[in-house]
């Protein structure tokens, strides 16, 4: 999923690009589900939570899931991990987000009560 375009390819939609809402470039989007404005929102909670905790991935997950719990209602898990990653679930449809982040997997969803 290309996320931000060649710089060739943005001089030729130049209005286009910019007027369409994106993720920072740090971040790079493995699937996703949710919306573009829920993956920026979420993405740039994870920004502002790294940054104040310098990179303690328990405290990235707790207070993440606490923001989307708090934001979307309950029964959202966050997975951090560095390395090598499988998983296999069932989710609400449209609520997930599997990112790449400062050299960790980011595994976000959500499933019913």
């Amino acid at each position: 999923m290309l996320l931000f375009p060649t710089s060739h390819s943005r001089s030729k939609r130049q209005g286009l690009v910019s007027s369409q809402p994106r993720l920072r470039p740090e971040f790079e989007v493995i699937k996703a589900t949710m919306g573009m404005n829920e993956q920026i929102a979420l993405s740039e909670e994870v920004y502002v939570i790294e940054r104040e905790c310098q990179g303690d991935t328990r405290y990235i997950a707790d207070r993440l899931k606490k923001y989307l719990d708090s934001r979307y209602g309950r029964m959202w898990h966050v997975v951090i991990c560095k390395g090598s990653t499988a998983s296999s679930f069932s989710h609400i449809p449209y609520t997930s987000f599997f990112f790449l982040y400062k050299g960790h997997t980011y595994l976000i969803w959500r499933t019913p009560e």
